[in-house]
């Protein structure tokens, strides 16, 4: 067995950020910037209003109330037809451009119309530059607007939109092959009998990367048939990523391992001191990183979430590929043996300005119901057997 730290040490060394490629930026979601991402215009383009009221010059509001001559309606979209000049005022909307010799915007709850909308009675005095945006206030020309490897949430989509940048670069996202394995195990549409159980890793592994934006490769599942499980193998192979359930533990109809090898994938390790999870392979060949994953469905989820999150955060070409550990205050005294790191589930919150953190009861490495009583791993260090109440204690919270 070696350390949590090590493994992931390992598997992180071994991960390769794919290429780059040109998308649509309305596909671009959950996919990472390859290029800075650079103003061609300023933004605003001009000044505008920020409220719907009439332009001004403020040094006309010196005294209030202040009578003013109404010249000009400006909707947004629509360029200002004259100037302002001493004594007189603008309709204007928000987002209209700015006209020329107005410095302000005094907002319509503090103005009255007289003489049929002639003249417009100003209530309140207004500061120069108030309730307006000036040209490029929010990005320069030249200005990087988004850094590389930025990832793309719906929020840099409408930064995309709104400067034009339609085609963007973009790193690849990987291609991930999902395999299950075990005479056991059946899909979840077939009746079970004493010996039999239902598939229930892949659909997790799965959903969670189409979350991800990444549409695998589904399998199936592969009989404990050297013949069978080679020849899925081999297409899994063929992705940048292939994730197997079950097989990989110590048992003598384990074959994965033996399989593998013989395909020319060099394993790295095939255990890991964690709790639940321990039988966690890891090996590559070529481009391809293969993680061969427990059966069990809470082990499963574990390592996932622990080890092979980061790797395809990092393929990905995120920075914030690492774990996102928290430290939080336990509620409880909790025990355990020496033998591993234990990955407790847990639920954390924020009291007072304080993360608190509590154990969530679970059967032990086949309970994946608990997991949905949790919102992280409490990680309870392999040297340790107690841990007591009050004590600061690392979280990992689940994304």
């Amino acid at each position: 067995m070696i350390e949590v730290e090590r493994a992931l040490h390992i598997i992180l060394r071994e991960v390769k950020v794919l290429g780059m490629t040109e998308v649509n930026f309305r596909e671009a979601v959950g996919m990472v910037l390859a290029r800075n991402v650079v103003a061609e215009t300023d933004m605003p383009p001009f000044d505008k209003s920020m409220m719907d009221g009439y332009a001004v010059r403020s040094k006309d509001l010196s005294r209030i109330p202040a009578l003013l001559t109404q010249v000009d309606f400006i909707p947004a979209g629509r360029k200002p037809s004259r100037r302002i000049g001493k004594g007189e005022c603008a309709r204007i909307m928000t987002g209209a451009p700015l006209p020329e010799g107005s410095d302000s915007v005094q907002m319509l709850e503090y103005a009255e119309s007289v003489e049929s909308g002639k003249r417009i009675k100003i209530l309140r005095t207004v500061r120069v530059g108030e309730n307006i945006m000036r040209k490029g206030e929010e990005a320069s020309r030249g200005e990087i607007i988004l850094e590389r490897k930025t990832l793309v949430s719906p929020v840099e989509t409408a930064i995309l939109a709104g400067w034009g940048k339609v085609d963007i670069p973009v790193f690849k996202k990987p291609a991930v092959s999902v395999l299950a394995t075990g005479d056991e195990v059946v899909e979840p549409e077939n009746s079970t009998d004493d010996s039999k159980i239902r598939n229930s890793t892949s659909y997790f592994i799965v959903p969670k990367l189409q979350s991800m934006g990444i549409n695998p490769d589904y399998l199936g599942i592969s009989r404990d048939d050297p013949v069978i499980l080679q020849k899925k193998l081999k297409r899994g192979l063929e992705s940048d990523c292939l994730l197997i359930s079950g097989g990989a533990s110590a048992g003598d109809y384990d074959i994965v391992s033996e399989n593998l090898e013989e395909l020319g994938v060099h394993l790295f390790f095939s255990k890991v001191a964690i709790k639940p999870g321990k039988p966690l392979l890891f090996g590559r060949k070529n481009r391809t990183l293969i993680f061969g994953l427990p059966g069990n469905p809470l082990s499963c989820f574990t390592d996932f979430t622990v080890f092979v999150l980061p790797a395809l955060k990092k393929m990905t070409g995120r920075n914030d590929y690492w774990n996102r550990i928290l430290k939080g205050k336990l509620q409880e005294t909790m025990n355990k043996k020496k033998d591993r790191t234990h990955y407790r589930i847990g639920w954390a919150e924020m009291v007072k300005g304080e993360i608190k953190v509590s154990a969530v009861h679970s059967a032990g490495s086949s309970d994946i119901l608990s997991a949905t009583r949790g919102n992280c791993f409490i990680i309870l260090p392999r040297a340790k057997e107690v841990i007591r109440a009050g004590g600061i204690v690392d979280i990992l919270i689940w994304d």
